[in-house]
């Protein structure tokens, strides 16, 4: 096969943004690392990096070349698997990006489903922000990624699967507040509110929500975990924003009271692709998987307050 080894250092070197940081992390020396980037150089007859005193940047060139290596990379990976399939079933490792609210409403039946029909396919489950999970499919670090976010992007293929309600939080007065009735804007500004920092979406469309109804939030505290947002709610520390599908199963969802907002306010599940870098054979069955395996957990009731846009 071709070696694509020297295109895979310069993707390295270019996520780092150092060449002694590259070299540590692929275990080879720096001057060899610097000797294979000298040399595509002098191939393309173009420069590739520039040097910073904070380490080195990709040149125009380099950032062209860096997204094409991806692209080569992933189509030589794709022809490896189709010369060594005599198989029947698709096989290798598949990574899929999920926000760190659905790892478990989504993420561990995802495993599960691919470990029941196919085996031979690894998932590697990748949690952040669903802003940063686009960003990992358009540069080709994740074959695909599930998001809170609907609209279209430039580099990607985005599918809308659902939308899912946003609740209002706080803790349960005692005796527990008997008025469930939707939570307006004004009234969640009365509140101080531990809420996700942004970019995450949730935080993002609350904000933009209250900036639509000119009301000025009371943003006392940022975390970015949901369990942690429940337990300063759980502390009396504040209010805060959540999908109920975000709940961990084991919370104590009596310490809580949970309200609608008015106007409701919804996020989108979407299932995410790039639209230039091709999917394995692997990669294309989970993709295929992942929109009947939510409608699914939402038919079960496992995912609660989804609406489906199949």
């Amino acid at each position: 096969m071709i070696n694509l080894r020297p295109l895979q250092n310069f993707i390295k070197v270019v996520e780092l943004g150092s060449l002694s940081r590259a070299a540590q992390a692929l275990h080879i020396a720096q001057p060899a690392l610097s000797t294979q980037i000298a040399a595509l150089e002098e191939d393309l007859e173009v420069k590739l990096l520039d040097r910073t005193h904070r380490g080195v940047r990709p040149t125009e060139a380099g950032i062209i070349l860096c997204r094409h290596a991806r692209a080569l990379i992933h189509h030589m990976h794709e022809t490896r698997e189709l010369i060594k399939a005599g198989r029947r079933s698709a096989s290798g490792t598949v990574s899929v990006g999920v926000p760190m609210s659905l790892l478990e409403v989504f993420a561990i039946p995802l495993i599960k489903r691919l470990r029941e029909r196919y085996p031979d396919i690894h998932p590697h489950i990748q949690a952040h922000s669903s802003f940063y999970l686009r960003e990992l499919v358009i540069n080709g670090r994740l074959d695909m990624a599930v998001t809170l976010q609907g609209e279209e992007h430039k580099g990607l293929k985005s599918k809308l699967i659902a939308t899912e309600e946003l609740y209002f939080v706080a803790l349960a007065g005692k005796p527990r507040a008997a008025n469930k009735a939707p939570i307006s804007l004004p009234e969640v500004a009365k509140y101080p509110l531990v809420l996700s920092a942004i970019p995450y979406t949730g935080r993002m469309i609350l904000q933009e929500a209250a900036a639509r109804a000119g009301v000025k939030l009371n943003v006392v505290a940022e975390i970015n975990t949901s369990w942690a947002l429940l337990a300063t709610v759980e502390a009396g520390l504040g209010a805060t924003m959540m999908a109920m599908s975000a709940i961990p199963r084991h919370s104590p969802i009596h310490c809580f009271d949970f309200r609608s907002f008015s106007p409701s306010i919804k996020h989108q599940i979407s299932l995410c692709i790039s639209d230039e870098l091709p999917l394995t054979a692997a990669a294309r069955l989970t993709v295929r998987t992942i929109p009947p395996l939510i409608a699914e957990l939402a038919a079960a009731g496992q995912w609660p307050a989804l609406r489906l846009s199949l």
